[in-house]
């Protein structure tokens, strides 16, 4: 991704055994993205709830990634079509957006 900006959220998780770690991208000013990323190196127990959605953009044997568009500023909540993001990550991801549009109004 370049100069992208990548910003870790937390990890969650989404499975009996195994879970998704979350990032907050800014690949250009402006410009985010929420990324998740699942790897199944421990042999998880089940797949992450966005597996079968649009925003999946890799699935293979050992992992998978999905990545959502964003618009800012970001919601209180996340649209019903971002309904399995965890709260807590996308409570992360507003403050953390919020920090670099603050950073971007400053230069």
């Amino acid at each position: 991704m370049g100069d992208a900006t990548r910003i870790y959220l937390g990890t969650t998780f989404s499975c009996v055994i195994g879970g998704d770690a979350w990032y907050l991208v800014e690949r250009a000013p402006g410009d985010l993205v929420l990324e998740g990323r699942f790897e199944d190196d421990r042999g998880a127990l089940g797949q992450p709830p966005w597996i079968n959605t649009s925003f999946c953009t890799e699935r293979s044997e050992w992992g998978s990634s999905c990545v959502l568009p964003l618009t800012q500023p970001l919601a209180a909540t996340p649209s019903e079509e971002y309904r399995f993001v965890p709260e807590s990550v996308w409570a992360a991801a507003r403050t953390e957006a919020e920090k670099l549009a603050g950073k971007r109004e400053d230069a």
